[in-house]
């Protein structure tokens, strides 16, 4: 009998973090989107959203669930209130901002870890809508968002700081996320 991998272990973040976050989130995002971008848009938009700097700003609004194996990081997740221009919002709407999975640890149970952890938090169980942008061509998150019972309300389109157009992002919504606990 050979014993059962332990899942990764899973704790909220903290400002201190933000170095191996936005490298970890760096690497996760050219694997999964570069190939979408310019390379000077790619990088104006890691720049701005992922950069040390950037990730740092996370912890001002945001909670993030690390996931860890060892002193590795293997995914994470971040949410806060929901902006008020984003399709869908409603008052007191909080935003699943990201959801990333290192693509060895992806098809292994971890996002569905991570989301469960989410949407245990009692911020989130306790607001009227929780909602999420998903690039429209990842058709795996979008099974996992419909999985927990999101369903697609809108869309978006990212802005480049080139003024080049984006592919479409769709937006989903979960309402009153602590009534309907999902457990795919």
């Amino acid at each position: 009998m050979t014993d059962k991998p332990r899942p990764p272990f899973l704790r909220f973040a903290t400002v201190n973090d933000a170095l191996p976050l936005s490298a970890f989130a760096v690497e996760c995002y050219r694997t999964a989107f570069g190939h979408s971008f310019e390379p000077d848009d790619l990088a104006d938009h890691l720049r701005e959203t992922l950069s040390v700097d950037a990730v740092e700003r996370w912890f001002e609004l945001d909670w993030v669930v690390v996931a860890e194996e060892g002193i590795q990081t293997v995914g994470f997740a971040q949410y806060g209130l929901a902006p008020e221009d984003m399709p869908g919002w409603t008052m007191g709407a909080m935003e699943l901002r990201r959801l990333y999975v290192h693509p060895s640890f992806q098809g292994r149970g971890l996002g569905s870890q991570l989301l469960r952890r989410v949407l245990a938090d009692p911020t989130i169980a306790s607001c009227p809508r929780l909602l999420l942008d998903v690039w429209a061509y990842n058709p795996r998150a979008r099974q996992l968002y419909e999985r927990f019972g999101f369903h697609v309300i809108g869309e978006h389109s990212l802005d480049l700081t080139s003024g080049a157009s984006s592919s479409v992002d769709l937006v989903m919504a979960l309402d009153k996320p602590g009534t309907d606990p999902a457990e795919p």
